[in-house]
């Protein structure tokens, strides 16, 4: 048993936890169990996609979850709150990546060695972590109930929890990968992951690169850094979430 320093909640509690037998990496599943026994969703060209209803409409959008495409997507939850998603055209999210084209440019050029920390001081800034302010945003919307919402409301309002800016940052990484021409752009693969322990939950950006490597982005615990051994033994400390998947090849024992 390891202690964690729970920097999400602001009375800043510690409590203790098994670090490789209580994480559990079921949120998706449990989401999709409890959307198909109320009906929302369905699957399309093999992915799930929610079923929402908005202004008298029905749409049919896909689902964020680990590696799977994350701009055109709605992030939801394993149980009912906002379903916020990321539009193709969001002025939002273009302001942000304005900023993080600024950031990560030196002489006029794109630098692909800054994108990722450009990213994460930008989320950071745009989307700084206040889950009361974020409640009030969705409760003013009416959007409790997997209502959805656009993640540009959080942005305009300053204020996200994990979820809002490990989604954010992966679709950033998106947009300075795939939906980039420039020939610096991001080559590797974005995901937002979340696993949890107990009651807690916590979801964060991944970003695989074109050699292999793992970078972990967790703008609400302020950390940014590669996958490694020197990570693992910070996991293990309890100074970290764990953010390893199950079957990361580094967290493998012999």
């Amino acid at each position: 048993m390891v202690l964690f320093q729970d920097k999400l909640n602001p009375l800043y509690k510690t409590f203790s936890y098994s670090v490789f037998v209580m994480v559990v990496w079921n949120r998706s599943r449990l989401m999709d169990q409890r959307l198909e026994y109320e009906g929302k969703i369905v699957n399309k060209d093999g992915k799930p996609h929610y079923i929402a209803e908005f202004e008298g409409n029905q749409y049919v959008i896909p689902i964020i979850r680990r590696d799977s495409p994350i701009v055109g997507g709605v992030c939801m939850g394993a149980s009912e709150r906002e379903a916020f998603y990321v539009a193709h055209v969001s002025g939002a999210i273009n302001g942000m990546k304005e900023n993080v084209r600024k950031r990560a440019s030196y002489d006029g050029m794109l630098r692909r060695s800054k994108i990722l920390r450009s990213i994460f001081e930008e989320v950071k800034e745009s989307l700084p972590y206040d889950s009361g302010k974020v409640d009030q945003i969705v409760r003013n919307k009416g959007v409790e109930n997997d209502g959805l919402i656009s993640i540009g409301e959080f942005i305009r309002g300053k204020a996200g929890v994990c979820r809002h800016q490990a989604v954010a940052s992966a679709a950033l990484m998106e947009h300075f990968g795939k939906y980039c021409t420039d020939n610096n752009r991001l080559r590797g693969k974005p995901s937002v992951d979340r696993n949890g322990f107990g009651g807690s939950a916590h979801t964060w950006a991944r970003y695989t690169s074109y050699n292999g490597s793992v970078i972990i982005l967790d703008v609400a615990q302020d950390f940014i850094s590669i996958l490694n051994e020197s990570t693992k033994n910070a996991i293990e400390e309890g100074k970290l979430w764990n953010y390893n998947r199950p079957d990361d090849i580094l967290f493998h024992e012999d």
